[in-house]
C-alpha cells in the first residue's frame, strides 16, 4: 500500500510456456466464443458505435440510406452509431445477415461490428479481455478458447481502451493508494470468491466489500508468498464470507427506493438518438415514481412488460447454484478482471457500484419469473437478467464516467453508497 508498501497477497502463477504475444492477453480461463453469425448483436436496438471516418465510407458506399444515428451525452458531444429499423434492427441487417458484410467484406464494416463481442483495457504491456454476454456463444461457452480465442483478438488489439494513467499508484479510496501488482494480487481473491461454488453468490460479493474494507482499514492477517491455490487462501476466504455475513444490518426498504431509481436510469430512453441522457433519465425517474406510487406497478422498457415489485419480492434467489448461477458468476469475475472497477473515482467507490449490478441482475431475474407468474428462477431469468444488464453497462458503446467525477453527484451517490447497510441490503434484495 502506498506509505505502508505492506503486502496483503500472494504473486500471481504467470504460465511461462504461452507464447510471448498471447501471453500479453489476458482472459477468464472460462471463456469460449465463435461467431454462429446468429446476428444477436444486430439486433434489440443495439447501440453501435461509429466513426467520422466511418460514417463517411458507409455514406460512400450507400448514399440513399442515412448513414448514422446521432445521441447526444452532454457539453456539446454526440455519439454516432448505426442507424435502425423501426423493430430496433441494425438497418443493414437482412434475412441471411449483414448487408454490408455480404456487398463488401467484414473490414467495410465499423469497428464496433467487427470487434464484437470483444472488450478490451490496455495497461503495461497487458490486454485485458472481457467477452460480452449479450453474445449466445460467449453466454453459453461454446467455441474456441484459451490460446485460439487470444489470437483472434489479435488484430483489434489496437482498439484497447488505454489504462496507463491509471496503473500506478491507484486510489483505494479517499486518497489512500496502492501499487498496481498489490491491486492486482486483490482482484484475484476477488475474482476466485466469486467463481468458489462453495459460496453462494450473495455471500461471494459480500465477502468481496469485507475485502476490500479489511484491506483499506489494514485489518485482520493477509497472506503473503502463497500461491493462489494454497489452503491458506480457503481459510482466507472462509474468514471473508463468515465476517461478511456477520455484518448484516439490512435496511430492505430503503435500499428498494434505491434499487428502483437505478432501475429508472436503467429504463430511462439514455440510448434513444436525439434524446439527452440526463434529461431522459430524470423525465423516466419522475415517471417511474408517480406510475408506481399510484399503481403499484411499473413498466420496464426492456421487458416491454408491467411488474409488480412486491411480487419480486416473492421469488426466491438460490442460495446455491440452483438453477446454476455459473453465468452470473462469470459475468461478474469478467468485469472485474477487465479492470471495471478502474473506471470508478476509486475501488472502494467502484465496488459499490458493483454490489449495486449485481442486484440488477436479480431484480430482473426476479421481474422475469414475477411476470409469468413464478416464485422459482429458471435458467432463462437468469439469462434475461444477466443480459439486460450486461448490456446496460454500456459494453456496446464508449464508457461515459465523467458524471462520477464531479463533486456534486459522487457526493450524493457515496451519502447513498457508502451507507453501513448498503452492502447486505443490496445484495440480499
Amino acid at each position: 500500500m502506498a506509505g505502508s508498501r505492506h503486502r496483503f497477497f500472494a504473486e500471481p502463477v504467470i504460465n511461462k510456456s504461452i507464447l510471448i504475444e498471447l501471453n500479453q492477453i489476458q482472459i477468464q480461463d472460462d471463456t469460449s466464443f465463435s461467431c454462429q453469425r446468429c446476428n444477436a448483436c444486430c439486433t434489440g436496438n443495439m447501440v453501435i458505435e461509429v466513426t467520422e471516418e466511418e460514417e463517411r465510407s458507409i455514406k460512400a458506399l450507400y448514399p440513399d440510406i442515412d448513414a448514422v444515428e446521432t445521441m447526444s451525452l452532454g457539453d456539446g458531444r454526440l455519439l454516432l452509431s448505426m442507424p435502425h429499423k423501426e423493430n430496433k434492427d441494425c438497418v443493414f441487417l437482412e434475412p441471411s445477415g449483414c448487408r454490408i458484410h455480404r456487398e463488401h467484406g467484414a473490414d467495410a464494416k465499423p469497428a464496433s461490428c467487427r470487434m464484437f463481442p470483444f472488450f478490451s483495457w490496455k495497461a503495461n504491456d497487458q490486454y485485458f479481455l472481457h467477452l460480452s454476454r449479450l453474445c449466445p456463444t460467449v453466454y453459453e461457452s461454446r467455441g474456441a478458447h484459451g490460446d485460439v480465442l487470444k489470437a483472434e483478438f489479435l488484430p483489434f488489439s489496437a482498439k484497447a481502451k488505454d489504462l496507463e494513467s491509471r496503473t500506478s499508484p491507484i486510489r483505494l479510496a479517499g486518497t489512500l493508494e496502492v501499487e498496481w501488482d498489490e491491486y492486482i494480487k486483490m482482484e484475484t481473491m476477488l475474482i476466485q470468491l466469486l467463481l468458489n461454488k462453495r459460496w453462494s453468490l450473495d455471500d461471494a460479493v459480500a465477502a468481496g466489500m469485507v475485502l476490500i474494507d479489511s484491506v483499506i482499514k489494514q485489518e485482520g492477517e493477509y497472506i503473503e508468498n502463497v500461491a493462489p491455490q494454497d489452503t491458506k487462501v480457503t481459510d482466507m476466504e472462509t474468514e471473508l464470507v463468515m465476517s461478511s455475513i456477520a455484518r448484516r444490518n439490512p435496511m430492505f426498504s430503503l435500499f428498494r427506493y434505491i434499487t428502483a431509481a437505478i432501475i429508472s436510469l436503467i429504463e430511462s430512453r439514455k440510448g434513444v438518438p436525439g434524446v439527452g441522457k440526463m434529461a431522459a433519465a430524470t423525465e423516466d425517474f419522475v415517471k417511474f415514481f408517480r406510475i408506481y406510487f399510484a399503481t403499484g406497478k411499473i413498466y420496464l422498457r426492456t421487458m416491454d412488460a408491467w411488474v409488480e415489485p412486491k411480487k419480486l419480492f416473492e421469488v426466491q434467489w438460490p442460495r446455491r447454484d440452483t438453477p446454476d448461477l455459473i453465468r452470473a458468476r462469470q459475468l461478474l469475475a469478467s468485469h472485474i478482471r477487465r479492470k471495471a472497477l478502474l473506471e470508478a473515482p476509486d475501488i472502494e467507490f467502484g465496488y459499490h457500484l458493483f454490489v449495486a449490478s449485481y442486484s440488477i441482475i436479480k431484480f430482473y431475474a426476479k421481474a422475469s419469473a414475477a411476470i409469468n407468474d413464478r416464485v422459482n428462477l429458471i435458467p432463462d431469468d437468469i439469462r434475461k437478467g444477466v443480459q439486460i444488464v450486461e448490456y446496460n453497462l454500456l459494453l456496446h458503446r464508449s464508457f461515459q464516467g465523467q458524471p462520477l467525477e464531479k463533486t456534486f453527484v459522487k457526493s450524493i451517490f457515496r451519502k447513498f453508497l457508502f451507507h453501513s447497510s448498503f452492502t447486505s441490503s443490496m445484495v440480499g434484495f
